[in-house]
């Protein structure tokens, strides 16, 4: 399973850095220049200037996305976006778009969601509570 990653700033911009590995996402997460990342927000907000949260993306197949943004040093959000399968009235296929956040995430936690996800493509934020 192909997983592709990206990096955003906060002034919108952002990076597609093509088909990623588990340890090249890993080593995003821990050694990108984030508290500059953050600073950048933080100037932007204070000039009334249109920003994001800066992060790192991560897309695997069936549009399955991890979003980490941090939000201080070591810690993080992380928006998980993914199909869930389901039936109408136990019997026609449908499916519909989900989405998970969750906040105040350690770097280890954080740790654990990029090898899950890189181990089954998907993952479950309950599992690092």
């Amino acid at each position: 399973m192909a997983i592709t990653h990206w990096i955003q700033s906060a002034d919108f911009s952002s990076k597609e850095l093509g088909v990623a590995d588990q340890a090249e996402a890993l080593r995003l997460l821990r050694d990108h220049p984030w508290s500059s990342e953050l600073a950048a927000l933080r100037g932007l907000e204070e000039r009334g200037e249109e920003c994001c949260p800066p992060g790192l993306g991560l897309v695997a197949e069936e549009g399955k996305i991890l979003h980490f943004c941090p939000v201080r040093e070591s810690e993080w959000e992380v928006h998980h976006h993914y199909r869930e399968a389901r039936k109408i009235l136990g019997i026609i296929p449908s499916s519909r778009d989900k989405s998970e956040t969750f906040s105040g995430v350690s770097m280890p936690q954080a740790e654990q969601l990029v090898v899950q996800f890189f181990s089954i493509g998907s993952v479950s934020l309950a599992a690092i509570v």
